[in-house]
């Protein structure tokens, strides 16, 4: 087909997986796999006739037999006219022109020959550091000789942040796995888990309304495992679309506040209740802490374009205990345990203002940091070679 195409960056890169694995890693199929993800990052599917085209749109050829983290295709967008190799096999290419779409076409699939036209990039040699700070990037063979389920543990580990609280990297993690790959199995979409992770969400806040903190914290319990599969399964499969993340992201935002001012009025309707005044400053103690602390977070991240909690050794390590909802939860359920949940409550309303404070404090010091002319970068990336700019 002839024809003029708009300038690449006017529509969105073409995506075209050549071949198919001989495993399906969570019951999906390795070549639908790569279509979903692709989508998932604004690339748009086509098939090996694309690649005869003529026009100036770039394209990514992948490996179909390959799985390969979302953190590579970004890596390697950023690169016209490379090639990603793993272990001596080109798995995923970048192609602007025309030559470039031959050579790759042949290098992926597998018949041979040297590169001419475009260059290599083994994926050994690179830093996986540099690639993706939140997660670790993976690639893996889909022959018939490989482990399934060590591939599905290194895909679930890719989608899983390096950083993140103690909850969620020690107890929550083995078990998300295991939900994830069931969810997986049965078919179920990111979109759909989301969905029943707000309706968890709000049994947590009805049950702590009226007092039955037991059923609210399991129903809470249930949300965050919920929250943590979706996200995983967005990434592993790809079934993921703008609608969902927005609704996830609005989920994350609501729910905190109103789990509070439910756990306070649960208080009221038993012989738990505070003081009026007394709960009244503690609920806006809370409030305004997590205010501060969101806030502290989003400012930090626009400035620097990192999380904070990703900024210094520090930060990570007080990310692991930070007041954020994990956190929150076990101190709430401890307090429960405890027969004391008005204790929950104000242990909240104190870590809260404690990590605010510390948050606020770190924005300060990284923007005082940036006053005296020192770089602000995270310590899980290391320092850019001036020589790749522009890559």
């Amino acid at each position: 087909m002839s024809g003029h195409f708009p300038h690449g960056t006017e529509r969105p890169m073409l995506f075209v997986p050549l071949g198919d694995g001989a495993i399906s890693p969570f019951g999906l199929k390795p070549r639908m796999r790569a279509y979903r993800v692709a989508a998932m990052m604004g690339l748009e599917a086509a098939g090996e006739d694309a690649l005869r085209e003529d026009g100036a749109r770039p394209v990514m050829i992948q490996h179909g037999g390959h799985a390969v983290s979302p953190g590579w295709i970004d890596y390697l967008r950023r690169r016209p006219g490379h090639v990603l190799c793993y272990r001596g096999t080109a798995v995923l290419a970048h192609a602007s022109r025309p030559g470039e779409r031959i050579e790759a076409q042949r290098l992926i699939g597998g018949e041979g020959g040297k590169a001419s036209v475009m260059t290599l990039i083994q994926a050994e040699d690179v830093d996986l550091a540099a690639i993706d700070q939140r997660h670790r990037p993976f690639i893996a063979p889909l022959g018939e000789e490989a482990d399934c389920e060590a591939i599905e543990r290194a895909l679930y580990g890719a989608a899983t942040p390096r950083v993140s609280d103690l909850i969620s990297l020690t107890v929550m993690r083995p078990i998300g796995f295991q939900l994830t790959r069931a969810a997986a199995r049965a078919g179920l979409t990111a979109n759909r888990v989301t969905f029943l992770a707000a309706l968890f969400a709000l049994a947590a806040f009805a049950f702590f309304w009226i007092g039955s903190f037991g059923l609210g914290l399991l129903a809470a319990i249930l949300f965050a495992l919920a929250d943590t599969i979706d996200g995983k399964l967005a990434k592993i499969t790809g079934t993921s679309n703008r609608w969902g993340r927005r609704l996830d992201h609005a989920i994350d935002i609501a729910h905190p506040p109103l789990w509070y001012i439910g756990w306070m009025s649960g208080l009221e309707q038993g012989d738990k209740a505070l003081e009026p005044v007394y709960a009244l400053l503690l609920l806006a103690t809370i409030v305004a802490a997590y205010v501060a602390i969101r806030g502290s977070e989003i400012l930090f991240e626009r400035r620097f374009h990192f999380a904070m909690h990703l900024w210094k050794p520090f930060d990570s390590r007080f990310h692991a205990v930070a007041a954020r909802r994990n956190i929150n939860i076990a101190l709430l359920a401890l307090s429960a345990l405890l027969l004391k949940p008005e204790w929950g409550i104000q242990w909240v309303a104190f870590w809260s203002l404690v990590t605010a404070m510390i948050l606020g404090a770190r924005l300060a010091a990284a923007r005082s940091a940036l006053f005296r002319r020192e770089k602000v970068t995270s310590w899980l990336l290391p320092i850019p070679d001036e020589s790749d700019e522009g890559a």
